[in-house]
């Protein structure tokens, strides 16, 4: 039988956005253009040479160990070796990587405090392997692992292809993008094997390289 007196709770829950403990940022430039400043997006041309850019900053109370940097290009895109290059308070000029694993296992720039930050170059080149006629979206993804914990950002290079095409053919107003889709949320662990490590631990000393822009 009913009662007179029923009771109920209500209750409401509220999501609650936990901030990531370190910041991804990928940026791109073309160095053919003799372009100086990295930005999301730039316009290239067959034979060109871009040079991709992420930033990584810790903005985590505590250091975090064994940061496993990697990406992923898209088709027509062709890495020089030789290029991936590092740059920390303990290398402000540059530390390269003698392995080209930057698009494969990933590289391990070592151990970040509180603060510290870094940037991972590398280049590569436009190639012709599967562009339609008109205009060309190459995605690029970057890739930065620490633990379980995978942050990703991207580039865009655009690409017209007007050469062996003619006015029937060429779709100028609808960019055709490449195949390569959002990177899986792997972690460090599914990555580490097989990289190229820097080995010591960077300090907040390094924090005069915290704007993305400003490294030339």
């Amino acid at each position: 039988p009913k009662k007179e007196y029923d009771s109920y709770t209500t209750i409401r829950v509220k999501a609650h956005y936990v901030n990531n403990a370190y910041e991804v940022q990928k940026t791109v430039r073309n160095v053919t253009n003799g372009d100086k400043t990295f930005a999301d997006t730039v316009e290239a041309k067959v034979g060109d040479t871009v040079e991709y850019q992420i930033y990584f900053n810790n903005t985590n109370d505590e250091t975090l160990n064994n940061v496993i940097v990697r990406d992923v290009l898209p088709n027509n895109m062709e890495l020089i070796d030789g290029t991936t290059k590092l740059y920390n308070v303990t290398y402000p000029k540059g530390f390269v990587f003698d392995a080209n694993t930057i698009t494969t296992t990933g590289v391990n720039i070592g151990n970040y405090a509180h603060g510290a930050n870094a940037y991972i170059r590398f280049r590569a080149k436009v190639v012709d392997n599967s562009m339609v006629c008109g205009t060309n979206k190459l995605v690029n993804w970057g890739q930065v692992g620490v633990d379980k914990n995978t942050i990703q950002d991207n580039a865009f290079v655009m690409v017209k292809k007007t050469e062996g095409c003619d006015k029937t053919t060429e779709t100028p107003n609808t960019p055709v993008t490449s195949t390569v889709t959002e990177l899986p949320n792997t972690g460090a662990g599914s990555i580490a094997a097989g990289v190229i490590g820097v080995g010591s631990i960077v300090t907040a000393a390094g924090y005069y390289l915290a704007s993305r822009k400003s490294l030339r």
